[in-house]
């Protein structure tokens, strides 16, 4: 794996493996190993997932940072996207699904994560590091 470098601004959050890390002051820091990370405005705690939508990022985000056997996430991804569905059904949004679920069937979370965050309740902020 390639060297992952990171830059984080005072009071960002970065989760990396499933830890989640707030920078009190503004750092860069590089990654030697292997290693899953979601940082910046892209971090939803459980807290934060007030929608069905949410909760889908949540669970890939979760996922990403500590992956479950696959039948289990199969079946829970399944049911979490189909709420998301059913919960904002145009065309625009089911697109957007059929591509999520494209991406985590061929295991792409990352990609997952980058095409639902603008749809989620999270900041929109400058969309970085994912």
């Amino acid at each position: 794996m390639a060297l992952q470098k990171i830059a984080i601004r005072k009071g960002e959050k970065l989760s990396v493996n499933g830890a989640t890390i707030r920078a009190h002051w503004a750092v860069n820091l590089e990654i030697l190993n292997d290693a899953h990370f979601v940082s910046g405005p892209m971090v939803m705690e459980q807290a934060d997932a007030s929608s069905a939508l949410d909760a889908l990022y949540l669970f890939i985000q979760s996922n990403l940072m500590n992956p479950i056997t696959p039948a289990d996430e199969r079946a829970r991804f399944g049911l979490m996207l189909a709420a998301s569905q059913a919960a904002t059904p145009s065309d625009y949004m089911q697109a957007m699904h059929r591509e999520v679920e494209q991406n985590v069937a061929h295991g792409l979370l990352s990609a997952a994560l980058r095409v639902l965050w603008p749809h989620t309740s999270l900041p929109q902020n400058a969309h970085r590091n994912c």
